[in-house]
């Protein structure tokens, strides 16, 4: 029921619709009311137009009349009387305020105005020179012939500041320079190669990127190669923009083999320095890309296994994840898309967050699959920058399926609806509220559902920090483990393996890493065995294994598959003399303990003849380590035969370890050893004394010939130092023993490092052997006295520490440099490489006065000119 009240007259009825009319909607008719007009409203804060105008026109007023004044300072004498005119101007300007945006009026003296602010700005009071650079930073004074004159005076001057403002004035619409002023390039080049301000310099190479000028090619290449790193990346973008590029393959070489000696400073990862490595970063992995030379993958593959130098330890900038996004964009083949997907399956999570970077680096054919992996990483941070990346690349790219990332096959059921809500919470929580989950996770235990959303969350690394807020939770991945097997039984392992398999690369303390010592555990099921045995092994073989010791852990539990046996092959015995010692050891004890391999016996046998046969005294001990172990007889005569046998045939012996790894499965009588000693200067002689301290206790009769030996000025003087050195080792000589100095002085370099590093151990003064230190630390070789180096490190005593200072300078080996740096805290070569001046870019100094001007800078027209 309706009122007439309720109802509208045709008027209003008219005016109604045309207020709700839409824009679309039919023209209204003719009988039809007027909309409304609103009326104009001024924007908030704008005066009134009158007001505008009466601004205006006071603000063409006084710039004319500053126009005028520079023109009478401009034709002045040089000198300290138009010195004292210009600080006048610099108040003037100051007072102007916005207002001088009206100088575009007046380009040329704008133009002179600057160039007189440049030639005396460094007597300028702070005060007044903050303020003079904000003046011209309203000014416009482009579009003029004589603006490159002013380009290249500002530039020279090398102030941050002012050139800031120029910039935000003069050239704010100028791109390129070039075609209006093309005699400016050479001038900014002379800058570039000759002035010695970096700032200058490195101004000269911005404004270079502004324009294109071929004859500033060469000096932007010069500069490419100096050791200013604000400078380097300003000339390489600027070579970049030349078609083709004023880069060569050779520049980009010599940057990419530089970076492997130089890093960044130690401190670049704060303040200016920091985005000057940022910009320099990113303007060489561009350079890669556009160029890509030949050979630049082999530096960039260096500094991805750390193979490189580093600034105290340090390689935040310029380092692996770097090198990582460089070969990937620029060369993109099989060894980079290799490196990439060991970044992708990284335990680490922040090696999977570089991973994803650099996954976008390659061409998108390759990133698409990599991006979609990474999508549905455990780590939410992770794979919202897959699925950014990923839909970059790909717009059509189908959703991630909620299960990604998840081991589904640790269930022994369907997913359940609480699994499903609890694992969009793991995905998409926080921090904190993953914590708490993973807490009321291991309340669930043994459920098979909470050990899978368990390992799910545990992908993120960085939990084991946050777990600081709750003391109950394991604080490592060892601590998990342990954690997991007690409360989810044999399954745990399980998982573990599954999550390996996933996430296998990384030397990070992995989950493969940690299963060994659960295998030790009687009531392990030989199913779970078999499994982890399998899983080593798939992860061993895989093309993405590369230095891991994980699986080798695993095999030494397990035993590994006859499959395996070239792999392990390849690891424990002909990998390269300088191979990783802890991965050949490992494999080594995988190879001892294949029991199902019976032609490894005779491989071994063949390769410890092979390698007397060439003299490979690498191999010999790798090949027949194993032999021994594994108590093979032919390869315990071969040793013997090698021992008997050098003497006579004028050849080295095998390694002194494997002759007290033979004499541990064949005990020598005291006959033999008798024997040997008796002969000074032999091979067995230094067999026998290297064996006699592992007498327990040393025959008497094997003492006396030792110290027969060391009495006798007729033995050799290599002898006398061997006996010594077995003398000191069984504790029967003293260092304090008279006769030891001078034993010291005749012995052979090598043998004399070996006593030293013993007397030194045994509490020796350093002051005693100090000449003898000096000579051999400062010797042709000083890695044959590695073990002295070692000990003096170690000893860390003020006397270690002057003879280490002394021996510095006349050092050429760069790891003892490298070594004596760390100990006495030398600044490096490469941190003493980059010359920038890194100090506040003409920031004026905090000292109560230079924020504003008082009265006196900026009173009126005082002092200005009538």
């Amino acid at each position: 029921m309706t009122s007439n009240d309720d109802k509208l007259d045709e008027t209003s009825a008219k005016r109604f619709a045309w207020r709700i009319a839409r824009p679309e909607d039919a023209e209204p008719s003719a009988d039809m009311p007027p909309r409304p007009e609103a009326p104009a409203r001024r924007p908030e804060g704008e005066p009134p137009a009158e007001a505008t105008g009466k601004l205006a026109r006071q603000a063409r007023r006084r710039c004319a009349q500053f126009a005028e004044e520079v023109a009478c300072v401009w034709a002045t004498q040089p000198g300290d009387a138009q010195q004292r005119e210009v600080w006048s101007l610099c108040r003037k300007a100051a007072g102007i305020g916005i207002a001088a945006v009206v100088m575009a009026n007046h380009r040329l003296q704008a133009i002179r105005f600057v160039r007189l602010l440049t030639r005396y700005y460094e007597s300028l009071p702070p005060s007044l020179r903050k303020a003079a650079a904000h003046s011209v930073s309203w000014m416009e004074p482009s579009r003029h012939p004589e603006t490159a004159e002013m380009l290249a005076e500002v530039a020279a001057l090398g102030d941050g500041s002012l050139a800031f403002a120029v910039e935000m004035g003069a050239l704010a619409d100028e791109q390129a320079l070039h075609g209006r002023h093309p005699n400016l390039g050479a001038r900014l080049s002379r800058i570039l190669d000759e002035s010695p301000n970096p700032r200058a310099r490195r101004i000269a190479a911005f404004w270079l990127t502004r324009g294109q000028w071929p004859d500033a090619i060469p000096a932007l290449r010069r500069a490419v190669r100096a050791r200013y790193l604000g400078i380097r990346w300003v000339a390489i973008e600027a070579l970049l923009d030349y078609s083709p590029p004023g880069l060569t393959e050779d520049d980009v070489l010599f940057l990419l083999e530089d970076a492997v000696v130089h890093p960044a400073p130690p401190d670049a990862w704060r303040g200016e320095a920091y985005e000057d490595v940022m910009s320099y970063e990113e303007a060489l992995r561009k350079a890669v890309r556009a160029l890509r030379p030949a050979g630049g993958h082999l530096p960039l593959r260096r500094i991805l296994r750390n193979d490189c130098v580093f600034a105290r330890g340090d390689r935040r900038t310029l380092g692996n994840a770097w090198a990582l996004s460089a070969l990937a964009a620029g060369y993109p083949d099989e060894i980079a898309a290799r490196a990439v997907d060991r970044w992708l399956r990284n335990a680490d999570r922040w090696r999977r967050r570089e991973g994803v970077d650099a996954a976008a680096c390659l061409p998108p054919d390759m990133a698409r699959p990599r991006l979609a992996e990474a999508a549905g990483d455990p780590v939410p941070d992770i794979a919202e920058l897959g699925r950014e990346k990923w839909l970059a690349s790909d717009p059509a790219a189908p959703p991630v399926p909620d299960d990604a990332g998840v081991c589904l096959e640790l269930l022994d059921r369907p997913p359940s609806e609480t699994f499903r809500s609890r694992l969009a919470l793991l995905r998409r929580g926080s921090g904190e509220v993953r914590l708490a989950m993973a807490e009321a996770l291991l309340g669930d235990a043994p459920d098979r559902e909470a050990l899978a959303l368990l390992l799910f969350a545990l992908a993120d690394s960085s939990l084991f920090v946050l777990n600081k807020s709750r003391p109950g939770l394991p604080k490592d991945r060892g601590e998990w483990a342990a954690e997991l097997f007690r409360r989810f039984g044999p399954a745990a392992i399980e998982g573990m393996l599954a999550a390996a398999e996933r996430h296998p690369c990384g030397c990070t303390r992995s989950w493969l890493w940690q299963v060994p010592r659960l295998l030790r555990g009687e009531t392990i099921p030989d199913a779970i065995r078999d499994r982890a045995r399998a899983c080593a092994a798939r992860v061993l073989a895989s093309p993405l294994w590369e230095d891991e010791s994980d699986p080798l852990r695993v095999l030494r539990e397990t035993g590994a598959p006859r499959e395996l046996l070239d792999r392990l092959w390849a690891v424990g015995v002909v990998a390269p003399d300088d191979a990783d010692a802890r991965l050949v050891y490992d494999a080594g004890q995988v190879l001892e303990r294949m029991t199902d391999c019976p032609e490894l016996g005779e491989r071994i046998v063949s390769a410890c003849t092979e390698a007397l046969r060439d003299g490979d005294r690498v191999r010999l001990q790798r090949a027949a380590t194993i032999g021994l172990n594994r108590k093979l007889g032919a390869v315990g005569d071969l040793v013997q035969r090698a021992v008997e046998s050098a003497d006579e045939l004028g050849a080295p012996g095998p390694p002194l370890s494997l002759v007290h790894l033979l004499h541990q499965t064949r005990p020598l009588d005291e006959t033999w050893l008798a024997a040997a000693l008796a002969r000074p200067g032999s091979f067995r002689f230094t067999a026998a004394a290297a064996h006699f301290p592992t007498l327990r206790p040393p025959p008497a009769s094997l003492t006396a010939a030792l110290t027969t030996v060391i009495d006798s000025d007729a033995a050799p003087g290599r002898a006398r130092a061997e006996a010594l050195a077995a003398l000191l080792r069984a504790e029967v000589v003293r260092a304090d023993d008279a006769r030891v100095p001078a034993l010291v002085r005749v012995a052979p370099p090598a043998q004399q490092s070996e006593l030293l590093d013993i007397l030194l151990s045994d509490g020796a003064p350093v002051a005693t052997f100090r000449p003898q230190i000096l000579d051999l630390l400062t010797s042709r070789d000083p890695r044959s006295c590695a073990g002295l180096f070692d000990r003096l490190w170690c000893l860390d005593t003020d006397e270690s520490q002057a003879l280490l200072r002394e021996v510095y300078p006349r050092l050429s080996d760069p790891h003892w440099r490298a070594m004596i740096e760390d100990q006495l805290g030398l600044p490096t070569e490469a941190e003493q490489y980059w010359l920038d001046a890194h100090d506040e870019d003409d920031d004026l100094a905090d000292d109560g006065q230079q924020d504003d001007l008082d009265e006196d800078d900026l009173a009126g027209d005082a002092g200005v000119r009538e």
